[in-house]
């Protein structure tokens, strides 16, 4: 029995204010190995873990398990200058969202949320924007636009 666990049965933490327990905090899955690694193990072990864990909470109230998406979406590979490209929503290459969809499915999988960062101030670009006119809008523009592609994907 996890300590978490254990506080919520003796009620020091109640069920309810725990959202959810995030497995991993930005794994670099930029480079596959460790994308695969965690997608097809970690992940998956750890989901059954935390459900192993609070199988005594009452459903409604266990902890959700939290995947971090490892960049997969917002980095990809420049082969031509060999380096990292931000995508920063004005043209710049990224990597489909495919790596999401239907991705731990129902009934194997339930209460499962993803996290992303949306970095929005790594790299001369957003660090220039921040010195023009344009800027604030330019970086609300780009979170809404982030976010309506986001809001359409399921795990």
């Amino acid at each position: 029995m996890s300590l978490c666990h254990a506080r919520i049965i003796d009620g020091a933490i109640k069920a309810e204010t725990l959202y959810g327990i995030e497995l991993l905090n930005e794994p670099w899955g930029v480079e596959e190995p460790v994308w695969t690694t965690c997608r097809d193990k970690f992940y998956p072990l750890g989901y059954a873990k935390i459900r192993e864990y609070f199988q005594q909470v009452e459903e409604s109230k266990r902890p959700w398990v939290t995947i971090q998406n490892g960049f997969r979406y917002l980095f990809i590979t420049n082969k031509v200058h060999e380096k990292i490209c931000f995508y920063n929503n004005i043209g710049k290459i990224r990597r489909p969202m495919s790596d999401f969809i239907n991705y731990m499915p129902e009934p194997d999988f339930n209460s499962v949320s993803a996290d992303t960062h949306a970095y929005q101030c790594f790299g001369s670009y957003w660090n220039q924007l921040a010195e023009r006119p344009e800027g604030w809008s330019t970086h609300l523009e780009a979170s809404c636009n982030f976010h309506n592609e986001v809001r359409l994907i399921f795990l």
